[in-house]
């Protein structure tokens, strides 16, 4: 017959009828008595609790690389010392995935599962929670202290590539040296550093990660990293790293005999390989927008159709700008406000300033600031940002030096898709 409970070495009291498995051990957790932790008892000395823990048997059933999750899984498990069951749940497809990967983490030792019986006595139970157990827990603070150790290290590293890469393109040297600068993109930022004063050449994206980061996958986007981090398009092409830029273009443009005011707009196209589009502007064509956010180039195209759109992501490469240039030459010979439209924040700022600067001389041009209209919300701008806007606030493009100062004024960044189409809403009915 199986004994109804025995205690263990620890003190805890196992209840072998409620073992959910072979491999899984229940036990009653401890309770706090008098200064003294203790088995919870009635006044007779007879266990009570509706909680049970699930613990791995001895010897554990499972090996650590037989437990089914990924290594982002494995992340995520050693995060906290203890979460939720419905946090669990959130992670996972299913109660019934869930379940299972909670019992192959009790089988090989890695965490308690506590659990809660829905009628005592019987062996119907839900769970509360999963702990860590002693052992990885430790191996949770160890690992924290050593990815703290590590994200001072590339902090340090990167401040010192920060100066040294200043004169090479001083986008990246601000990036490099701004702590706000998330971690994840600060370490393409130093390997992006490191190659350029190297003079390494990557052949693309999937190459530079295998070398960086160990796998073709896990940062193909460090292109898109780097520009969004204000790394010139010159530094990415020479890394290698520089694909085809694209465009958007839509509403009152007409592009190669096409009037792709006939289309939902931005059509998207490679800026690459063409030396001119042979762009022009209808008679009612009546302003020109140059806009950096997808959404908010899409709703212009939506509203005035009697309105040519260029859009871009991120900071233009030259084709790009060819392009816009070509665009702001016709609109200029027509008389029409050219507007452009990037985030309000420092990205933003440097893109109005590449895009200002081949602006033809007689053309209306008039930057849209997405702050003006709508409050700032998001976490305030690092000190050094704050300085790079007080330099580019002084420059010799007055449209842009004030563009600078009224972002820097703020003191956050304003980049919300509403923000920006209303800002554009609102230049184009004082156009």
């Amino acid at each position: 017959m199986t004994p109804e409970f025995e205690r263990l070495e620890d003190g805890r009291v196992r209840v072998p009828w409620a073992d959910p498995s072979d491999h899984i051990r229940a036990v009653v957790p401890l309770v706090r008595r008098d200064g003294e932790l203790r088995a919870p008892s009635d006044r007779r000395g007879r266990l009570k609790s509706d909680r049970l823990r699930f613990v791995a048997a001895e010897p554990m059933a499972r090996a650590i690389e037989n437990v089914p999750i990924t290594e982002a899984d494995w992340a995520w498990v050693l995060g906290a010392s203890r979460r939720a069951w419905a946090t669990v749940l959130g992670r996972w497809a299913d109660a019934e995935t869930a379940r299972l990967v909670s019992h192959s983490l009790v089988e090989a030792g890695v965490v308690e599962l506590d659990v809660r019986m829905n009628r005592p006595g019987r062996v119907e139970y839900e769970p509360v929670a999963w702990l860590l157990t002693p052992t990885w827990e430790q191996a949770r603070r160890d690992r924290n202290n050593d990815r703290a150790v590590d994200r001072e290290s590339l902090r340090t590293h990167a401040r010192t590539l920060a100066e040294r890469v200043g004169a090479l393109d001083p986008g990246m040297a601000a990036a490099l040296g701004d702590p706000a600068t998330h971690e994840a993109s600060l370490a393409v930022l130093v390997a992006a550093a490191d190659d350029l004063l190297d003079g390494v050449t990557h052949d693309g994206p999937r190459a530079f990660s295998q070398v960086h980061f160990g796998h073709t996958k896990a940062r193909e986007d460090a292109p898109s990293i780097l520009r969004a981090a204000g790394v010139c398009e010159a530094t990415i092409g020479t890394l290698g790293l520089a694909r085809s830029p694209y465009i958007g273009l839509g509403g009152a443009l007409v592009v190669s005999g096409i009037d792709l005011s006939k289309f939902a707009g931005p059509v998207r196209l490679r800026a690459s390989g063409v030396d001119g589009w042979g762009v022009t502007l209808p008679g009612d064509a009546r302003a020109v927008v140059l806009v950096e956010n997808l959404q908010a180039a899409e709703a212009v195209c939506d509203i005035y159709p009697d309105i040519a759109v260029v859009w871009f992501a991120g900071q233009p490469a030259d084709a790009v700008l060819r392009v816009c240039t070509e665009v702001a030459r016709r609109a200029a010979r027509a008389d029409l406000p050219i507007l452009i439209a990037p985030d309000a924040d420092l990205g933003g700022v440097y893109i109005a300033r590449l895009i200002t600067a081949v602006m033809p001389a007689e053309a209306n041009v008039v930057v849209v600031d997405a702050g003006a209209v709508a409050p700032a919300t998001m976490r305030p701008f690092s000190k050094r940002t704050l300085n790079a806007l007080a330099e580019l606030s002084v420059e010799s493009l007055p449209l842009v030096a004030a563009f600078a100062q009224a972002v820097r004024e703020r003191g956050r960044p304003v980049e919300q898709e509403a923000a920006i189409r209303q800002a554009i809403r609102e230049a184009l009915r004082a156009a």
